[in-house]
């Protein structure tokens, strides 16, 4: 995936490979820090935002495929078929991803659901549409949370980019 984003974006951004659980930067590094489709596949998830909270100053957006979306059920049952990409993926619900991201922070927690529909399940699901909006949707393919980071300061080290002395 770094390769496509080299390739990609070439010039117009630095490129840093790490883990998400020990990101390479140092702490309050970052405005706003944006894990999508990432927890998924770290070891620790819980670690990764930990991490996240470290380098950030300002705000955090996650976005998580939903475990018990359509979409997500397919992936799973795919790849009992065929070797995927997502038989080493972790899927979340919001109530797991929140009370994840509430172990570390006692920030307002906003959350939103995008939800995915073929026309086939159009008809099934115009009634669970209406009665479920927004972050109660259960089927939604896709939850996005954000939250405010408090500034900290925990580490010494040199910002990102600079040499040390």
């Amino acid at each position: 995936m770094l390769d496509v984003a080299k390739q990609k974006l070439m010039n117009r951004a630095e490129f840093r490979e790490g883990r998400a659980e020990d990101l390479p930067f140092s702490d309050n590094e970052f405005d706003i820090v944006t894990l999508i489709t990432a927890l998924e596949f770290t070891e620790d998830p819980q670690k990764a935002i930990s991490e996240a909270i470290r380098v950030c100053r300002g705000r955090i957006f996650l976005g998580v495929m939903n475990k018990y979306s359509f979409i997500g059920v397919n992936r799973r049952l795919q790849g009992l078929i065929y070797p995927s990409v997502y038989n080493n993926a972790r899927f979340f619900h919001i109530s797991k991803l929140t009370a994840m991201v509430r172990h570390h922070s006692r920030e307002f927690v906003s959350v939103g659901a995008a939800s995915f529909f073929t026309l086939w399940m159009v008809w099934f699901c115009k009634e669970a549409r209406r009665v479920y909006s927004g972050d109660q949707n259960p089927f939604g393919a896709f939850f996005g949370l954000s939250f405010s980071v408090t500034f900290s300061y925990t580490t010494i080290q040199e910002p990102f980019g600079k040499a040390s002395k």
